[in-house]
């Protein structure tokens, strides 16, 4: 799932989830079988949760929470919704870092760049071409994308390729194809900058996490 506003675009795995404040314009994008659930909280109730949209995670307890909110009449007061609110409030903690999140932006310079690699994130385009291209130096586009992404060109051209890569993935691409698709070189290639990234392989990143065994008495 991705879902994106002005200013940001979140690839949303299973167990994360995004926080958006109320009255935020944004768009959301579904790729491979995806089930979503959605909590609105009215702004009477969402104090202290962030003002700027997020990234979460989704441990079990907060999943559970939301299922058992998605079940009760929020319409009116309610105690045990005013608690379950709290309780999802306390557990709905923004993540620090997310591999998953594309800055974006919109300066004169780089905007069509940016709209192109959204539209088509193998576009394989390289800095000096777009230099020329735009009527830019590379040095000029490499500034521009520092100030509004904090990446340099490479870096966010390499996060949205990444990125799709999930999306792929998502849709039952194998590893193979998607590097294919990608412009890698081979797919060893791919797995190692894939894993480097996410800590985790292609091929383990959508399986479900593993369960403990029980202690043994």
């Amino acid at each position: 799932m991705v879902i994106q506003t002005d200013t940001a675009r979140w690839y949303v795995p299973t167990r994360r989830g995004v926080w958006m404040p109320e009255g935020l314009s944004h768009s959301i994008d579904c790729f491979g079988d995806v089930t979503m659930k959605t909590a609105f909280i009215r702004p009477d109730r969402a104090d202290g949760l962030p003002r700027q949209p997020c990234e979460v995670g989704i441990p079990d307890a907060l999943r559970e929470l939301l299922l058992a909110l998605a079940e009760k009449d929020t319409t009116a007061d309610d105690m045990p919704v005013d608690h379950l609110l709290e309780v999802i409030k306390f557990l709905c903690e923004p993540l620090e870092s997310s591999t998953l999140t594309v800055p974006l932006a919109s300066s004169r310079p780089i905007r069509t760049i940016v709209e192109t690699l959204l539209e088509n994130p193998c576009d394989r385009t390289s800095l000096d071409a777009w230099a020329r291209r735009l009527g830019f130096s590379s040095r000029t586009i490499t500034r521009h994308f520092k100030r509004a992404t904090g990446m340099s060109f490479l870096q966010w051209k390499q996060q949205i390729s990444l990125l799709h890569a999930v999306n792929l993935l998502a849709e039952g691409r194998s590893s193979a194809d998607v590097a294919d698709e990608l412009g890698y070189e081979n797919v060893g290639s791919f797995i190692d900058l894939f894993k480097k990234r996410f800590s985790v392989t292609p091929q383990r990143y959508f399986a479900p996490p593993a369960v403990a065994d029980p202690p043994r008495g």
